[in-house]
C-alpha cells in the first residue's frame, strides 16, 4: 500500500488525482472553495470566487480546513489542525527496510527515493506550518531510539503537514444533519491514509443509496450539535 511517508505527499496526491481523472473526475486547480451553496435547505454546489460550481451532491472533505467551509452551518464540523513535523535521512550505514514504530507514536518509514522519513510530532498549534528546531530534535531522538545508525546519515529535508483532528479524536462522516445532498468526510487525524479506502467506499455507497450506512452513525456531526 502506498503511504504519505513512502512516496511523498505530493506524489501521492498526483497518483490519486490521475486515478480519479481516469475514472471521470474533473479536477479544478488553483480555485479556492469558499463554502457550500444552498437552495431551500438543499446543497446545490460549491461557492467559488467567480460563482457557483453546481453539484448534485456535496461532500465536505477539506481536511483541517473543513471547519472553515462549514462555519455558516448550524451544526459545526469542528476540525482542528494537528501539526506533524518530519525529517528525511539518507546514506546511513544501516538503513531500515521496514517500518519501525512504537515510541511516542512516532515511526521510521523507508521511502521510494531511498531515504527514510522520521516523525511525526503531534502539535495543536493552529495552522502554523513552520519547521521548528525543537521538533527536529524530537525526530532525531526518535531515530536514536529506533535506529541509531541513522544518526550517521544525512538529513536531506525537513517538512510539516497538518492533520485534521476533532475534539474527540474520532472522524466525522455521513450526511450533515438538517441538509439534503450535503455530506462530510473529515477528521481522521493521523489515520487518514490508512482509512482512505474504507471511508471512500462507505461514503460512496451511502450517497448512491441516499442514506448513510448504519456503520457511520457514531461518526455523525450531530454529536457536536446543540
Amino acid at each position: 500500500m502506498l503511504s504519505e511517508y513512502s512516496c511523498g505527499r505530493a506524489e501521492l496526491t498526483r497518483i490519486t488525482a490521475l486515478a480519479a481523472q481516469r475514472l471521470g473526475a474533473r479536477i479544478i486547480e488553483h480555485t479556492p472553495a469558499l463554502g457550500v451553496a444552498f437552495e431551500h435547505g438543499r446543497a446545490v454546489g460549491v461557492r467559488l470566487q467567480d460563482g457557483i460550481l453546481p453539484a448534485g451532491q456535496v461532500v465536505l472533505a477539506a481536511g483541517a480546513w473543513t471547519a472553515q467551509l462549514s462555519a455558516d452551518l448550524p451544526i459545526p464540523v469542528p476540525t482542528v489542525p494537528s501539526k506533524g513535523q518530519l525529517i528525511a535521512i539518507a546514506g546511513a550505514p544501516l538503513m531500515p527496510r521496514r517500518i519501525l514504530g512504537g515510541y511516542g507514536g512516532g515511526h521510521i518509514v523507508p521511502r521510494t527515493d531511498g531515504t527514510v522519513a522520521v516523525g511525526a510530532t503531534k502539535e495543536r498549534v493552529g495552522f502554523d506550518k513552520r519547521v521548528v528546531a525543537r521538533n527536529s530534535r524530537w525526530c532525531l531522538d526518535l531515530a536514536a531510539k529506533l535506529a541509531p545508525s541513522l544518526l550517521d546519515g544525512e538529513v536531506t529535508s525537513m517538512w510539516t503537514g497538518l492533520r485534521p483532528g476533532t475534539p474527540d479524536d474520532q472522524p466525522i462522516m455521513g450526511r450533515m444533519p438538517g441538509y439534503d445532498r450535503l455530506w462530510v468526510a473529515s477528521g481522521h487525524y493521523h489515520t487518514g491514509i490508512q482509512m482512505a479506502v474504507i471511508t471512500a467506499d462507505l461514503m460512496a455507497s451511502s450517497i448512491l443509496m441516499g442514506s448513510p450506512d448504519p456503520r457511520l452513525q457514531s461518526f455523525s456531526a450531530a454529536r457536536f450539535g446543540g
